[in-house]
């Protein structure tokens, strides 16, 4: 038999005890008067609960302030572990914007090198012209096709041909290495 304590007379009072324990404590209720008595309490003091229960009928106004109240109770419940976090607020606070630094970079880092990568492993075809200017100076121009590169060759000398005099001519060429 377990130790009889206020648990206990409640589970026998509601009849949650097993058959044997319900026996057990019956038989302790028959030898003990002081534990009848209290046993006899806690079913009058029910009794008086359940009549006060099924004859209270609150206002409106008492109603509502009931129900505000346990939905506060409810919310303070809920939220308790958030209360206890506010008094390190500080340290959260540094802690947010740390992780948020560190997800941008690991954003930057991991852009940079999937940008890499691709650029590592497609080759850039291409094709460059180099123009040899009279004051030799080089300027260079790529193009995705031979079609336009071959072109602009052909643009520039014609354009070359009637500005300038023949004393200084000009000389393009092509790379066609993939060069940028």
């Amino acid at each position: 038999m377990r130790e009889v304590n206020q648990n206990l007379l409640e589970q026998y009072l509601d009849g949650e005890l097993d058959s044997t324990e319900c026996r057990l404590l019956e038989e302790q209720l028959a030898g003990e008067v002081a534990l009848a008595a209290r046993v006899a309490a806690l079913r009058s003091q029910r009794a008086l609960r359940r009549a006060a229960m099924e004859t209270y009928q609150p206002t409106e106004s008492q109603a509502s302030a009931l129900a505000d109240k346990m939905m506060e109770q409810f919310h303070l419940m809920e939220y308790a572990p958030l209360e206890r976090l506010h008094a390190h607020e500080p340290a959260l606070r540094w802690l947010k914007r740390g992780a948020m630094i560190a997800a941008c970079l690991l954003i930057v880092v991991g852009s940079f090198l999937a940008g890499r990568q691709n650029a590592l492993s497609s080759p850039i075809t291409g094709y460059t012209v180099h123009i040899q200017m009279p004051g030799g100076e080089t300027l260079s121009q790529t193009f995705r096709s031979y079609q336009q590169a071959r072109r602009f060759v052909q643009i520039y000398q014609v354009d070359q041909q009637v500005s300038t005099p023949p004393a200084a001519p000009s000389t393009a060429s092509f790379n066609t290495q993939g060069v940028f």
